[in-house]
Formats: structure tokens, sequence, C-alpha cells
């Protein structure tokens, strides 16, 4: 997680967390489109969970298309950093 959280750190700001989340933090991947990032760690038998969320006016100023593709490839991105600082889907190595 510490290396998420310093991607995110390189990428947003920390947010006030409204949510209880371990990790909250706004990037601004297109300057008129917001976006949230939460993410809960496992915790007592549960799963991960990490959410994106997009200011209501995305859909505004991009087709829900290339909203769901900024999303996706954003994913993609930190996917490929973790992978090329040896982390892999089951952790650290």
């Amino acid at each position: 997680m510490d290396l998420f959280v310093d991607l995110l750190d390189l990428f947003g700001k920390p947010v006030e967390n409204r949510h209880s989340s371990d990790v909250s933090f706004l990037l601004y991947p297109l300057p008129r489109v917001p976006m949230l990032i939460r993410y809960w760690g496992p915790e007592d038998g549960l799963e991960s969970n990490l959410n994106f969320l997009f200011d209501s006016t995305a859909t505004e100023n991009l087709s829900i298309e290339s909203v769901y593709l900024l999303g996706t490839g954003l994913v993609r991105m930190f996917e490929k950093i973790a992978l090329r600082h040896g982390f892999g889907t089951g952790g650290r190595r």
C-alpha cells in the first residue's frame, strides 16, 4: 500500500477523510475533470476496496466513454508502475 499512496501523492493531493477510508486523494487527470480515489485496505477477513469517483460535471466536459477510458487508463498506469517496482497482484515481493 505504501507504493500506491506514494503514487497518489505524486499525482494528487490528500483530502479530509469523510468516508473512513484508509486513504483519500483528489486528482485532476484533466483540468475540468476532478476524481476522488478512496482506498480501504484488507481487514478482518474483508478484501481491500478501491473506488474511483468522478465529479458530477465530468460528463459535461467529456463523453461517458472518455470518462471510462480515463479511469481505465489511470488504473493501468498504476498497475504498470507497481509491476515495474516489483509489486505483483499478490502484494510485495
